[in-house]
C-alpha cells in the first residue's frame, strides 16, 4: 500500500513505479529488432537468436525477471555470432527489465551500451527508441533534465510520418516527466497528443494508461470532475479489453476521486467493484487496500461495524503478507472505530502498538494521527492526563 496517498492505487502494477505514473517502455510488440533482419537473412542461427529475442519482448512487460535471465544468457552467444542488432536490442531489453524492477543503476548501463551500438547502426528508428529507453532510465534515477535531453534527441530521428507508435511513446514518456516537474498544462498537452497516436495505431492498452495518468494528474490538482470523466474512459477500454488489473487499478482510483468530492455512496461502489476485482486476481495487496479505503468510507458514513470488519479483514492480509504500512494504516483505523464502538481499552491496545510503530518506521504524519486517536481513545476512558500528553504529542509533530 502505497506511502504517499493511503487511498490511491497505482495505475497499473506493470512496470516499476516513481511516482503515480508509469513510464512506457518502448514498442514490445514481439517484432524482430529494426536493423535486425537483415542480418539474420540466410543464417538460421542468426534468426533463432532474432526469435528468441522477440519472445523475451513479448514476455518482459508481464516476466520482467524471466526476461532479464533469458535476455542474459542469449547476450553471450549473440555476440559470438556478431550480430550487433541483436546485442543492441538484448541491452535495450534489459534496460527497460530493469527499469521495471527499481534497478536504476543497472538500467542505466544497459541503455547506454544500447544507445552505443544503436548509434553505430546508424538506424534511425533504432537511436530513438534507445534514446527513449536511455532517457526512461535517466527518470527511473530521478535525472528529470538528463531524461529530457534524451527525448528530445530521439525527436530528430523520429519519421512522423512514419513512425506514429514511437512517437507516441515518446510523447507519452515526456508526458510522465514534464507531469513530475508539475507542469500541468503542457504534461496534458502531450497525454493528449499521445493518445491520439495510440488511437490510429490501435493500441487501446497504452490510451488507457495514458487516460488513467491524465486522471491521476488531474486529481492531484484537485480537478476531481475531470478525473473521473478520464478514469471513465479508462474503465471503458479496460473493460472492453478484459484487462482486469488495470481495471481493478481504475476503480480504486475513481473512488477516491468520489471521496474527493464527497460522494461517499459512488465512492463505496467503486471500491467494491475494485475489490471483487483484485479478489478474483487474488492481488492480496490490492485486496487490502480496498478493504482499507472502504473501512474508511464506513467510518465516515457511521456504520462502525462494517468499518470494523473491513479493517479487520485487511489487516490480517497485511500480517500474512507482510505489509508493514497497511498494517500500521489499518490498526490506526480499528483503533479509532473501537474508541467509536465504546470499546476505548482495545483502542489504547491498539493504537499504542500503532505508535510504536509509526515511530520505528519513522513516519511523523502517522505519528501524529496517532497521537490524536490515542487522545480521544484516553478521553473516552476518563484519562485526562494522558489525553492532554497525546494532545500536546500530536500539536508539537503538526508544528
Amino acid at each position: 500500500m502505497p506511502r504517499t496517498h493511503p487511498d490511491r492505487h497505482p495505475s497499473v502494477p506493470l512496470l516499476y513505479l516513481t511516482g503515480m505514473l508509469l513510464l512506457f517502455a518502448c514498442t514490445e510488440t514481439g517484432d524482430p529488432p529494426a536493423n535486425g533482419t537483415r542480418e539474420a537473412h540466410g543464417d538460421p542461427a542468426r534468426e533463432e537468436i532474432l526469435q528468441q529475442i522477440s519472445r523475451i519482448r513479448h514476455i518482459r512487460p508481464k516476466a520482467p525477471v524471466q526476461s532479464i535471465v533469458q535476455a542474459r544468457a542469449l547476450l553471450p552467444r549473440a555476440d559470438s555470432l556478431a550480430t550487433p542488432a541483436a546485442v543492441q536490442e538484448l541491452h535495450r531489453i534489459l534496460a527497460v527489465a530493469l527499469h521495471d524492477l527499481g534497478r536504476t543503476d543497472s538500467a542505466r548501463m544497459h541503455a547506454e551500451k544500447s544507445l552505443a551500438l544503436a548509434r553505430e547502426s546508424g538506424e534511425a528508428s533504432t537511436i530513438a527508441e534507445a534514446l527513449i529507453t536511455a532517457g526512461i532510465a535517466r527518470y527511473g534515477a530521478g535525472s528529470l533534465d538528463s531524461a529530457m535531453l534524451y527525448f528530445s534527441e530521439a525527436e530528430r530521428f523520429i519519421d512522423t510520418e512514419t513512425d506514429s507508435l514511437l512517437l507516441a511513446m515518446l510523447y507519452a514518456n515526456r508526458a510522465n516527466v514534464l507531469s513530475r516537474r508539475g507542469d500541468f498544462l503542457q504534461s496534458t498537452k502531450e497525454y493528449l497528443s499521445a493518445i491520439r497516436l495510440f488511437e490510429a495505431v490501435g493500441r487501446d492498452a497504452e490510451r488507457a494508461i495514458l487516460y488513467d495518468n491524465l486522471a491521476s494528474d488531474n486529481s492531484r490538482w484537485g480537478n476531481h470532475e475531470q478525473a473521473i470523466v478520464y478514469y471513465r474512459r479508462a474503465i471503458d477500454i479496460n473493460r472492453a479489453d478484459s484487462n482486469l488489473s488495470q481495471l481493478a487499478g481504475n476503480y480504486a482510483n475513481l473512488g477516491v476521486s468520489y471521496k474527493e468530492l464527497g460522494d461517499l455512496k459512488q465512492a463505496l461502489a467503486a471500491y467494491e467493484q475494485s475489490l471483487t476485482l483484485s479478489r478474483q486476481l487474488q492481488n492480496n495487496t490490492q485486496i487490502a487496500q480496498n478493504l482499507h479505503n472502504m473501512g474508511n468510507i464506513y467510518r465516515r458514513r457511521n456504520e462502525l461495524a462494517r468499518a470494523k470488519n473491513a479493517y479487520e479483514e485487511s489487516m490480517r492480509i497485511c500480517e500474512n503478507a507482510g505489509l508493514r504500512y497497511g498494517l500500521l494504516l489499518n490498526t490506526i483505523g480499528l483503533g479509532g472505530v473501537s474508541t467509536l464502538l465504546g470499546e476505548p481499552d482495545r483502542a489504547v491496545t491498539l493504537l499504542r502498538r500503532a505508535l510504536a510503530s509509526a515511530r520505528r518506521m519513522g513516519l511523523p504524519e502517522e505519528e501524529a494521527e496517532v497521537c490524536a486517536a490515542l487522545s480521544d481513545a484516553y478521553e473516552a476512558e476518563g484519562n485526562w492526563r494522558e489525553a492532554l500528553a497525546m494532545r500536546k504529542q500530536h500539536d508539537t509533530l503538526r508544528d
